[in-house]
């Protein structure tokens, strides 16, 4: 595989994989929708698979310098009592052995700096409108009048994917009877919730039909705590209650939540200084990951649930995985092939384990965890085999 590849979106798999291809030889353009590179978005964690792939980059120096290293993952209820504790259940497990949490801006940063070293192009205001696909190449069609040829295209373009409306138009995005709010906090403007600040553990509080997830994010930013509150819902909230809302009343109103708690989380999120609300919307399982020259990766593909905290990790494998059938298979057809045959089964259970963990109480997380423990819990969500770039077919 020679010719120019095409890739729409410019966020985390999108890069990575532009930064494979390149070590491939293989040629390649990014079309991200965006005036231009930008901090927005919140925190998230990475997981050891993720980490191994920016290792692979020669990145890792560069990610530890802005993450922060989670000692442990911790579950408590609402009287802030430990009801699970990964590190004290598997002492050994390798879950721990990297998992991170890192903002959204600093992870992209990280690769967008590689991008720009080895001179990679991006072009920026290029929000896709249509495509066209024969024997030998595929079109992209923007919507400022322009059009680009490439061998090959991949949809990078996240959760909203315009790729995947042109290439599997009836598979269309549905609410995912869940909302969630991400939120960072700076330090010494938290009052009695400046005691999270001192946690270096990956904390998650299970009540009724929600949950609540904080960690540091950077080793020494004054704006270094995050967390996400996931609220199941099943019927849609309207916008004018949930995008029009104004932020101090949800902010409120979403603090009223934790009047009860031991813990002042409430106090945290009245005082954040970043407050991003959200609907969560999936496409559910696609039937295929590509049609024809047109191929999809991370968001765009698997729509990933915040329940299973996979989104930036299964991104950054995706565009390393393609990349890798793409240099090892001259045919794309077989790269394809061997893209989807290979990561389905463990993309499908990592989905299917958050699902089970979506409706689950305090009382009940316990039991589910101890449901998956032993091999069971190593082998699927906690210790998927790691992907290596020197690995050939």
């Amino acid at each position: 595989m020679t010719h120019k590849i095409l890739i729409i979106g410019g966020g985390t798999g999108g890069l990575a994989m532009a930064l494979f291809l390149e070590k491939a030889g293989i040629p390649c353009e990014i079309y991200e929708q965006a005036p231009e590179f930008s901090n927005v978005g919140a925190s998230y964690a990475v997981h050891p698979n993720g980490v191994h792939v920016v290792e692979q980059l020669g990145l890792s120096e560069q990610l530890s310098e802005v993450s922060h290293s989670l000692d442990n993952y911790i579950f408590k209820n609402k009287d802030g009592d430990t009801v699970y504790d990964i590190k004290d259940q598997f002492p050994d497990s390798p879950f721990l052995d990297g998992l991170i949490y890192v903002s959204r801006y600093d992870l992209i940063d990280i690769l967008y700096q590689e991008i720009k070293r080895r001179e990679i192009k991006i072009n920026y205001s290029k929000k896709l409108k249509d495509l066209r696909q024969d024997d030998e190449s595929v079109t992209a069609y923007f919507e400022d009048g322009t059009k680009a040829t490439g061998s090959l295209l991949i949809g990078a373009d996240g959760t909203h994917s315009k790729t995947r409306e042109l290439i599997f138009p009836y598979e269309y995005l549905r609410y995912n009877g869940k909302w969630a709010v991400f939120g960072m906090a700076e330090e010494g403007t938290l009052g009695a919730a400046e005691q999270f600040m001192q946690q270096d553990d990956l904390i998650s509080y299970f009540k009724d039909d929600f949950n609540f997830t904080i960690s540091k994010h950077h080793p020494s930013r004054k704006e270094r705590l995050s967390w996400v509150f996931i609220q199941n819902q099943e019927r849609k909230v309207p916008k004018k209650y949930f995008d029009e809302k104004p932020a101090d009343v949800f902010k409120d109103e979403l603090a009223a939540k934790f009047s009860d708690f031991k813990e002042p989380i409430g106090e945290l999120i009245r005082r954040s200084s970043t407050f991003f609300p959200t609907q969560v919307f999936s496409a559910g399982n696609l039937p295929k990951f590509s049609f024809k020259r047109v191929a999809l990766i991370g968001d765009a593909l698997q729509t990933t649930d915040p329940y299973s905290g996979m989104g930036a990790t299964l991104s950054l494998e995706d565009g390393l995985y393609l990349a890798m059938m793409l240099r090892d298979h001259s045919d794309y057809k077989d790269a394809f092939y061997y893209y989807e045959f290979d990561r389905k089964e463990t993309v499908r259970g990592i989905h299917n384990e958050a699902a089970e963990m979506e409706n689950l109480s305090d009382e009940e997380i316990d039991q589910f965890l101890k449901k998956m423990s032993g091999e069971a819990l190593e082998s699927s969500y906690l210790n998927p085999p790691k992907i290596n770039w020197e690995d050939r077919q």
